[in-house]
C-alpha cells in the first residue's frame, strides 16, 4: 500500500523531465516503506499506517484527519526517485573514502567518517510533520 499511484509517480517525474529506469510498483513500495518509517507529529487513526492523522497542523492550520497531505504523497515521489537514482533515502550508510586522488589533486578524509546522500527536496517536503528527535517535546503555541 503507498499514499501515491504509479501513474501519480510517473507524472511527478515526467513533470521534473526525469524518466524513470526502474518499475514505479517496486519504487513506489520501497519509497514506502521509508515514509511509513518516520517519526511523526499527531496521532494515527489506524494501526495500519502511518496517514491519516489527527492534531497534525501545518501553517498554523489543523490538517483533515481523513486525508494523507499532498507534501507526504510528494514525499513518497520524492523518495521512489531517489531509490531510483541510487539514493535510497532508508539505505545503509556507507564509509567514506579515506584518499582520493584525480591527477595532481589529493583530497584525504578523517578516518571512521560515513557518506549518505541529502535530499533537500524530500527533507522539505518532510520537515513540517516530523515529530521531535529523542528528548523533544513539540507543541503547538497559539495566540490567544
Amino acid at each position: 500500500m503507498a499514499y501515491g499511484t504509479t501513474q501519480g509517480l510517473t507524472d511527478y517525474a515526467a513533470e521534473r523531465g526525469i524518466t524513470l529506469t526502474g518499475t514505479a510498483p517496486t519504487l513506489l513500495a520501497l519509497a514506502h516503506d521509508y515514509i511509513e518509517a518516520q517519526s511523526y507529529k499527531g496521532t494515527a487513526v489506524s494501526a495500519d499506517a502511518r496517514w491519516p492523522r489527527t492534531g497534525v497542523y501545518l501553517d498554523g492550520f489543523l490538517l483533515a484527519s481523513d486525508s494523507v497531505p499532498v507534501q507526504i504523497v510528494n514525499a513518497e515521489y520524492e523518495a521512489a526517485l531517489a531509490v531510483d537514482a541510487g539514493n535510497d533515502p532508508a539505505g545503509a550508510l556507507t564509509s567514506g573514502v579515506k584518499r582520493e586522488k584525480a591527477g595532481p589533486v589529493e583530497i584525504e578524509y578523517t578516518d571512521g567518517g560515513v557518506s549518505a546522500t541529502v535530499n533537500r527536496r524530500l527533507d522539505a517536503l518532510m520537515r513540517p510533520f516530523l515529530a521531535g528527535g529523542a528528548g523533544c517535546a513539540t507543541f503547538n503555541v497559539t495566540r490567544a
